[in-house]
């Protein structure tokens, strides 16, 4: 939390006080791509250990991995990661309301959570494309 709110204040429009917003790069999402492509099969191994006794590992280590990186490009102020958000909520709103129907315990908490998840970054997704049209809006000094 704190090295978010560090790096955003650094990135801070002084006139607006909004986080100064940056698209990924080619560059960045190559390296994104390559730590997931490592990491979920790490953390799918983990979790499917009997120890552990996940029983859908590669499900949560997907959406485990995919989040941590989410969380990355929020901190490094990237727009794309509210579409990152959307999906990765709507999976486990899709996940939770499956377990919902099955009965299991603390499901239908879960589903709410992720129900708020996800309109909070449907919100998210729409106040940073308004903000992107008002700064390309303005004249540039």
């Amino acid at each position: 939390m704190f090295i978010g709110w560090f790096s955003w204040k650094k990135n801070q429009n002084q006139e607006s006080g909004a986080v100064n917003a940056v698209h990924l790069t080619r560059k960045t999402a190559l390296v994104l791509l390559l730590a997931a492509a490592v990491l979920i099969p790490v953390f799918a191994w983990i979790l499917g250990l009997p120890a552990v006794g996940d029983s859908q590992p590669w499900l949560d280590a997907t959406t485990t991995v995919v989040s941590i990186l989410a969380m990355y490009m929020m901190v490094k102020a990237i727009a794309e990661q509210w579409y990152i958000w959307i999906v990765l909520d709507a999976v486990q709103v899709v996940k939770w309301t499956i377990a919902t129907i099955r009965g299991e315990e603390h499901a239908a908490l879960m589903l709410v959570m992720f129900a708020f998840f996800l309109a909070n970054a449907v919100y998210g997704l729409i106040q940073w494309n308004g903000l992107a049209k008002q700064a390309s809006a303005r004249p540039q000094p």
